[in-house]
């Protein structure tokens, strides 16, 4: 596994995080709970979608049928379906193939060699075993398939046949009703949490830890069931800032870099958040040596754009940001927030795009959030007064309902470093006062 060199200085950070040479307070990680499609355990929302959606299901996967494990793998399907840009039409046809070919479970056998959620074969030119086992990697290559033909018209039935060239060509269009209702009721209910490293549709508790001599590492806690998503994982420098999100839109976040450099200029650096070992960008220039990293999907296409806050107590601080997909610029020097701000944007109105967001530590007043929606203009929220004034910011979809929730983590070195969720839009604490971390770690959620 790479591991990247450590260098520059991390100037500036200091007013956010103060390094110590203390042991840490590393959670006991329990045994990971790996089903079909996810690298977590299907979670409440996905058997809460099971109880109300299986019911109203009439082939295959009638009755009881619609477990929460296959509910995992449709959701997945669904992601994947949305980060191609493609209409719920997709997905009802890549859902009614998987439910003929393997009742929506990634299976790892088959006839003869057929494999995964659509019974691909590596034999006829699917991919490798590996490839067709992963459940993106299988997703996408049915739809790239699937394009080739009338899908946007043509019945559901016929398109699924044309893809697989089935021995019983007749056997999808009997369940494309479901695959229907499947892939409505699903679609709403997919959301693009930030930091989601187990793709279940809620962010997770995570933590970079800066170690310069053992070498810098990732832990990440699954909030909804407290199970250990990543453990140690080592990538990255001791004076690098995380700036996690999906940058290549696949449902899963990457881990991701900012590295401060005043001589060569700043860079990124993201690994895959799925494998863990793809480098998506490697030592990318783009920012400042004095620049916070903001990155959110600020044009709502699924995909985690580069963005930064430049705080400037002259000049007024600004915001810049960088489309990753379409290698092009969508704001530059937009000027929101004060010069000793912290950047905390999120999709805090449930609209798909990221918001401006904005934490000010304020010891004598109050610390305080001030968010401004990017699609539309104007203040969604202004002084909202939540937190303490050493609180470190840490924004996202705990709770997976579609909309970013004000979340802090808090260093402690004498009771243990804890974290604070407050849903915004319900208004009602998610978290509060939950033990998760070191009090040198710094928050990998935005």
């Amino acid at each position: 596994m790479r591991r990247l060199r450590s260098h520059g200085a991390l100037a500036g950070l200091a007013a956010l995080v103060t390094f110590a040479a203390l042991a840490f307070d590393v959670p006991v990680a329990r045994a990971a709970v790996i089903p079909d499609c996810t690298a977590a355990a299907p979670t409440s929302a996905d058997a809460a979608f099971a109880a109300r959606v299986g019911p109203t299901l009439t082939g295959k996967l009638s009755g009881a049928a619609l477990t929460p494990s296959r509910v995992a793998c449709a959701r997945l399907i669904v992601q994947v379906v949305k980060a191609r840009k493609l209409p719920v039409r997709a997905a009802t046809i890549a859902l009614t193939t998987a439910i003929v070919e393997s009742t929506i479970q990634n299976l790892p056998y088959g006839d003869r060699d057929s494999l995964g959620l659509y019974q691909q074969r590596p034999s006829t030119g699917w991919g490798t075993q590996a490839q067709i086992l992963d459940p993106v990697y299988s997703t996408n290559s049915f739809l790239t398939k699937m394009e080739r033909f009338p899908w946007q018209s043509a019945p559901v039935g016929e398109i699924c046949q044309a893809v697989q060239v089935s021995g019983t060509p007749d056997a999808y269009q009997p369940q494309a009703a479901d695959g229907e209702r499947l892939a409505t009721a699903m679609w709403g209910s997919v959301s693009s949490a930030l930091a989601d490293y187990d793709g279940d549709g809620s962010t997770d508790l995570a933590l970079y830890r800066p170690d310069p001599v053992n070498g810098s590492a990732w832990w990440v806690q699954s909030p909804s069931t407290e199970q250990i998503v990543l453990a140690d994982h080592h990538y990255g420098g001791s004076a690098d800032i995380p700036a996690p999100g999906d940058y290549n839109g696949d449902g899963v976040a990457d881990l991701a870099l900012y590295r401060r450099d005043c001589v060569n200029g700043s860079a990124w650096w993201i690994q895959s958040g799925r494998d863990k070992t793809t480098q998506i960008k490697a030592d990318f220039k783009y920012g400042g040596c004095g620049d916070i990293p903001a990155p959110g999907d600020y044009n709502g296409d699924g995909v985690t754009d580069l963005a930064l806050y430049r705080q400037d107590c002259a000049n007024g601080s600004s915001w810049s940001i960088y489309d990753v997909k379409n290698s092009s610029a969508i704001r530059s020097g937009f000027k929101y927030g004060g010069c000793a701000d912290i950047p905390a944007p999120g999709d805090y109105n449930g609209d798909k795009w990221a918001d401006l967001a904005l934490y000010r530590q304020d010891c004598a007043n109050g610390s305080s959030w001030s968010i401004y929606n990017v699609r539309l203009g104007g203040a969604i929220q202004s002084g909202l007064k939540y937190g303490g004034c050493k609180d470190i910011p840490a924004p996202g979809d705990y709770n997976g309902n579609g909309s970013t929730d004000l979340a802090l983590y808090r260093q402690d070195c004498t009771n243990g470093s804890t974290w604070w969720i407050f849903d915004i839009v319900d208004a009602y604490q998610i978290r509060a006062d939950h033990h998760f971390g070191g009090c040198a770690d710094i928050p990998a959620t935005a």
